[in-house]
């Protein structure tokens, strides 16, 4: 595959993927770094959400799941923060 096939494929490999992922990612970089380790351990779960926290932290070097928590993330925080401001 050429860099744009790549490209193409771990886009549509990523908006598969749980919205918490995609959300928790640091950079577009780390997508990539996602899916070339999904492509080179066939064994894992389709979905990277179904992995073991730990084969994403292998991977990534970090779990951008944040267990699946919007408060952990500083989503509910950002959210209270606007709330406040339109009031």
């Amino acid at each position: 595959m050429n860099a744009r096939e790549i490209l193409a494929a771990a886009a549509e490999w990523l908006g598969w993927q749980d919205e918490d992922m995609s959300f928790g990612l640091k950079s577009a970089e780390d997508a990539i770094k996602l899916f070339a380790y999904a492509q080179a351990h066939p064994e894992l779960p389709k979905m990277a959400e179904d992995w073991e926290p730990k084969d994403r932290r292998k991977a990534l070097g970090y779990e951008p799941m944040y267990g699946r928590n919007p408060a952990a993330a500083g989503e509910a925080k950002f959210l209270n923060r606007s709330a406040q401001v339109s009031a």
